[in-house]
């Protein structure tokens, strides 16, 4: 065997191992995304979930990352305008005194809450 041929099967056997490292690194990645998604994000409405679901699966890694950084960024979806719309649904409740001030300020409390664990 030439010192070349010793060179070339060496170089051959670093790519592939890098290959095999970087796709267990997307599929953790792709793991992840999704774990993220289904169990972790009870906030987001199902139609959202699967809109995500369908972004990972047809864009794999690059979609996955999309998901992880728009989750992380502070993306939650329809959730605010949700939670908005009730909130000012509470203080119509309250205006028209179908709820006392203390009801209000409770459930008030308990979406803000709400808002803060899921952001």
């Amino acid at each position: 065997m030439f010192p070349g041929e010793m060179f070339a099967l060496g170089t051959f056997a670093l790519i592939t191992l890098l290959g095999v490292l970087a796709s267990i690194a997307a599929l953790a990645v792709i793991v992840y995304a999704f774990y993220d998604l289904l169990v972790k994000r009870e906030s987001m409405s199902v139609e959202e979930k699967l809109l995500w679901a369908v972004v990972i699966l047809v864009f794999n890694f690059v979609g996955a990352l999309v998901y992880l950084v728009a989750v992380w960024g502070g993306y939650t979806g329809l959730l605010d305008d949700r939670k908005l719309s009730e909130l000012e649904r509470l203080a119509e409740l309250r205006d028209k005194d179908a709820i006392t001030e203390e009801e209000y300020q409770e459930l008030k409390e308990d979406l803000l809450e709400d808002m803060r664990r899921q952001g």
